[in-house]
Parts: C-alpha cells; sequence; structure tokens
C-alpha cells in the first residue's frame, strides 16, 4: 500500500508530503529554501518534524541498515549484495555527472564561458556528458523517486521557475552551536528577501547545537563513527566507554593544565600598542602591514576597496581592507581580561569542548555524506548514501545552462563550503564568502585555489570581525571567568592541534593577513579579497559584525558588505 501511496504523490506532485510551487513566481513552501541534514545524514522535513525517507519503503531501509550494521560488526563478512538496491530513475538524476574534455577554436564563444582554459590553439572546456535540464524535474517524473528525491527536486523546480529573475543561487551554511529551530527560523525570515534581492536562497542547517554534540561525544561518536544503540551485546561498551572517555577527557584537562593557564594568559594581555607592551600577534600583524603599506591598512568605507594604489609602496595582490580604524582594547578591559580565575577554568574548557568540537566536526562531514557509505556501499544503488545536499549540488553540476553558485559559509560552514568545492569541482562557482571562517587557513586555500583556477571571474572573500573584538568576546554575566574570545580563538589555542602557522583558523585576521601572500599563489591573488569590520567603540556610524555570531544580523549577501562598503542590517533586525 505505501509503495502505491508514493506512486500517487509522484503522478499528483512529484513527491509524497511536499507541498506544489505556490505560483510559477515564488517561492512557495520553506522547505524550497531548506536542507537541514540530522546527526544521522537524513534530511529534516521542517513542515512534519519527521525525516524524509531515503530509500522506496521503510522496509528497504532497514534492511540495508542493518546490513551495514552487520558489515561493521563483523569486517571480515563478505557483503551482502541482496542488501544493495538498484538504480532508479530518480537516483540517476542526483548522481555525479560524468565529463570529457573538449577543445574549440578561439572564435567558439565557449571560450568566453567560465572554466575555459585558454590554450594555444583555442581553448579546453569540461563538458558533460549526461547534462540535465530543469524538465528533468517535471512535476510528474520520475515516479521512482523517494521521499528525499522528492523534496529535492522541488527545490530545483522552484528555482527554475524563479530562474529568469535571479543573479545566482545562494548558498548559505551556518556555523557550529546552531540549534535545530534556530537554523528554520533563520531561513524563514531571510529568504524573502534576499529572493527579493535577486538571489535564490538555499539554507543548509546540521544538528550543530552544543548540548547535542557533548553527549554524542560520550555516548555516540567514537572514534570518527557512531556507536549502534545498546542491544544485549553492546550494553557492555554503551555503559563502559562514556565513563571512560570522560575520565579520558579529565586528565587531559589535567595534563594540560599548565600549558592551557599560560596560554590563556599571553592571549588575554593583548592590549593595544603604546599600551605597557605589544602581543607577538600585533607585532607579526604590524610587520606584515608594514611591508605592504606606508600607513593604516585601507579603509573599505573610504572608497579604497579597488585603489590598490592609495597606500603605496608595495601593495598586495590580493585586495585588503578594513572598515573603520584600528582600535584596541582599553586598560579597563584589560583588568577584566585578567581575571585569574579564567586560568583554572582554561584547562576545563581544553579538556571537556575539545570532543564537543571534534563531533561537530563529524557532524559537517556528515552533511555531505553519510556514515553508511564508510561501510562499503558507496558506489551502490545509484548512490543511496549520498545526502540531500550532496544530491542537489550534483544536479546543480550538471543542469544547463548552468547556474552561478554563491558559496557563503558562516564559521563551521566553511568547512563545509571546502569540501562541496572538493567534491563539486564542476559547480559554476562565481563567489565564495567566509564569514568568520573556522576552517583553517592550509584547508581554505586548498578548496579555494582551484576554484578560483576553474573560473578567472570567480572571488574569494574572507571576512573577520575586529581582532581586538574577537579576543573580547564573552558573556557579560560571565565577568570573565572563562577565557575571553570567540569560538575561532578557542579553536587555536585549545580545541585543534595547531602544528604550523597555516593550522590556524582563516577567520581571525590577525592570521589571514599574515598568510595571504604565502599560500595564494600569485596567479589567484588578484582574485581574493579579505575584509575586517571595524571596531566600534563609541563610533556612531555602524562598523559591521563585533562578535563572531553576529554576520547573520547584515546582508551577508550583497557584495558590499562583502567589501565592507555598506553595512546594512538585515530586515531579521
Amino acid at each position: 500500500m505505501r509503495q502505491l501511496a508514493l506512486v500517487l504523490c509522484a503522478l499528483a506532485l512529484g513527491g509524497c508530503a511536499i507541498k506544489p510551487i505556490d505560483s510559477q513566481y515564488g517561492l512557495g513552501d520553506i522547505r524550497n529554501n531548506l536542507l537541514y541534514i540530522n546527526s544521522s545524514g537524513n534530511l529534516y522535513d521542517p513542515e512534519t518534524g519527521t525525516d524524509k525517507l531515503n530509500f522506496r519503503s521503510p522496509e528497504e531501509e532497514e534492511k540495508i541498515i542493518a546490513a551495514a550494521k552487520a558489515l561493521n560488526d563483523d569486517h571480515e563478512k563478505p557483503l551482502d549484495q541482496s542488501s544493495i538496491p538498484p538504480p532508479t530513475q530518480a537516483s540517476r538524476l542526483f548522481s555525479k555527472g560524468r565529463r570529457e574534455v573538449k577543445k574549440f577554436s578561439k572564435t567558439d564563444e565557449t571560450c568566453d564561458s567560465p572554466g575555459a582554459v585558454i590554450t594555444s590553439e583555442g581553448c579546453e572546456v569540461r563538458v558533460s556528458l549526461d547534462p540535465l535540464s530543469c524538465a528533468s524535474f517535471s512535476p510528474a517524473s520520475p515516479l521512482d523517486a523517494t521521499e528525499e528525491e522528492a523534496y529535492v527536486m522541488n527545490i530545483l523546480r522552484t528555482y527554475c521557475a524563479n530562474a529568469h529573475r535571479v543573479k545566482d543561487i545562494t548558498i548559505f551554511i551556518h556555523g557550529g552551536l546552531n540549534i535545530r529551530a534556530k537554523a528554520i527560523n533563520r531561513a524563514s525570515d531571510l529568504r524573502d528577501e534576499i529572493f527579493n534581492d535577486g538571489h535564490y536562497p538555499i539554507f543548509v542547517g546540521w544538528r550543530s547545537g552544543p548540548w547535542a554534540n557533548l553527549a554524542a561525544h560520550y555516548f555516540i561518536d567514537h572514534y570518527g563513527q557512531a556507536a549502534h544503540r545498546p542491544t544485549l551485546t553492546k550494553v557492555p561498551e554503551f555503559i563502559v566507554v562514556p565513563p571512560a572517555i570522560f575520565v579520558e577527557d579529565a586528565f587531559r584537562a589535567i595534563g594540560k593544565a599548565p600549558r592551557a593557564a599560560w596560554t590563556t594568559f599571553q592571549q588575554q594581555r593583548t592590549i593595544p600598542t603604546g599600551y605597557f607592551f605589544t602581543s607577538t600577534e600585533e607585532q607579526g600583524y604590524e610587520s606584515v602591514r608594514a611591508n605592504y603599506y606606508e600607513g593604516p591598512v585601507p579603509r573599505c568605507d573610504h572608497g579604497e576597496f579597488e585603489d590598490k594604489d592609495s597606500n603605496p609602496p608595495n601593495p598586495p595582490l590580493f585586495t585588503m581592507c578594513k572598515r573603520g580604524n584600528d582600535a584596541g582594547v582599553t586598560v579597563g578591559q584589560s583588568l577584566l581580561l585578567a581575571n585569574p580565575i579564567k586560568w583554572v577554568t582554561a584547562p576545563l574548557i581544553d579538556g571537556f569542548g575539545t570532543g564537543m568540537w571534534t563531533s561537530m566536526k563529524r557532524r559537517a562531514d556528515i552533511l555531505l555524506q553519510r556514515e553508511e557509505s564508510y561501510y562499503g556501499y558507496s558506489s551502490q544503488g545509484g548512490g543511496n548514501y549520498n545526502t540531500a545536499l550532496t544530491k542537489l549540488l550534483n544536479a546543480l553540476e550538471r543542469l544547463e545552462p548552468s547556474p552561478e553558485v554563491t558559496l557563503v559559509g558562516h564559521s563551521m560552514g566553511s568547512i563545509v563550503a571546502n569540501t562541496i568545492q572538493t567534491q563539486n569541482g564542476d559547480l559554476n562557482v562565481k563567489n565564495v564568502v567566509y564569514m568568520g571562517a573556522a576552517a583553517s587557513v592550509k584547508d581554505v586555500a586548498n578548496a579555494v585555489i582551484p576554484t578560483l583556477r576553474r573560473n578567472p571571474e570567480a572571488r574569494f572573500y574572507n571576512l573577520s570581525i575586529d581582532p581586538y573584538r574577537e579576543l573580547l568576546e564573552t558573556k557579560a554575566w560571565l565577568l570573565g571567568t572563562i577565557p575571553n574570545g570567540s569560538l575561532l580563538n578557542w579553536i587555536d589555542l585549545y580545541f585543534e592541534q595547531v602544528s604550523a602557522f597555516t593550522d590556524r583558523t582563516a577567520g581571525s585576521w590577525w592570521n589571514i593577513t599574515r598568510a595571504a601572500e604565502t599560500v595564494f599563489p600569485p596567479d589567484v591573488q588578484k582574485q581574493i579579497f579579505l575584509t575586517a569590520f571595524g571596531y566600534q567603540g563609541s563610533s556612531e556610524i555602524q562598523q559591521g559584525p563585533q562578535n563572531h555570531g553576529d554576520f547573520g544580523d547584515y546582508k551577508w549577501w550583497e557584495q558590499k558588505f562583502w567589501e565592507g562598503k555598506d553595512i546594512g542590517l538585515s530586515q531579521r533586525q
């Protein structure tokens, strides 16, 4: 009966439990602009509060998951081929497309397209061998779509109906420490405003809340994969492992206490140049700045963003500007920073926070590939272990005419955006925008450089808050009892093993400006834009985000915001 219901739903709406587009011109259902991926890699439906089925029936899903668990329990056991569903017409729409390199003469207009590699004889272009069109996602086709595939097809259909009204598809990926309700409300509040500004928004959400990930660290995420629910054979592990992990975290906190306390003291003592002493971070930044400019870094809001010669003698090839004046921490604020209690709490942040951070990184990976794919099924069943996000990206790669894509990643969203660029290199990415990127400088460079080389018209914008604001960030009611600093500071100081400077977070202004000329080769530097938002202080002029989580309060989808020229608040404020 369920299979019959699915067919009837597909005939009527192209997918079960999915509302049709309200009109030819409009966004319709919120689900046409939101992909929320659960910790298991399943697609969450915000309307029904349930996961969308990734297989054609619950029985099929139960069978294949059981086979995956059996394979995980016994790696010597051969793969049960009967558990692998055959590819379907729908699954083929979302598989990775095939491409080949074709040569064109100099007079062919194809040589003017993004991604064309100019040669002495003309150009070379990677051409899709199995392209898709908007007709591929018509409401009545295909009939064998799963609930998840029908959901993704509705997004594509809605985009196709509005493609002539927008400049690009803007994909926003939020960062860590976001609960599900916040991610869904953000999409609901902003999608119409973004659409009216000429962009088709797709919000990507994932389960990154702090307490859910802390619990996952102890009870679920063990050695990079999820532990199974307790069974008679698993009960001892379920009982023994969480306390053992807690003891391990406690000993880590004790063992690293001297280093964590000293690191915290070194970081928190950063105060403005001229007050007693200057930190190593400030000295490094000032050396780089002095190498590029005689005076301060060019002001974004003074129209100097494009004029690289406005501040000789040796401006970098990449564009670097700061909104507002450089400012630091006052003596009064530094007294709060010096609260000695934080030297005791710092080891606890290090010891018990690292596991939560690791769990969030694992869930960021699951946004693009279900865990079952690592049990031997990744190439089977027409890609059933791709998540809804990967299916959407695969379809966008093959869609013709190819839509321009802007990738916007906030904080840990930059980690996901890095993987997207690596995994889906044939996307027509026009802009990559990282806001307070939690990804390392090294990982950002490795992902962004190929994107910029594939498309000389593409741009990379790295947005940072004022480094002193980053340093000051805290909750006022805590009275300085825990280490100050944004998530980026904590990642660099406690959560990650930083063995080289490029292992530091790219979202920190002092990190990216000191590393940019080294990690980005000259052939792409002109496509790179580094922007810092000014220290607000007592200024009456809006200087932009003041805390790591403030980026969402502004029109982060507009180029003038990326360039620091016009700081406009979103209607959500």
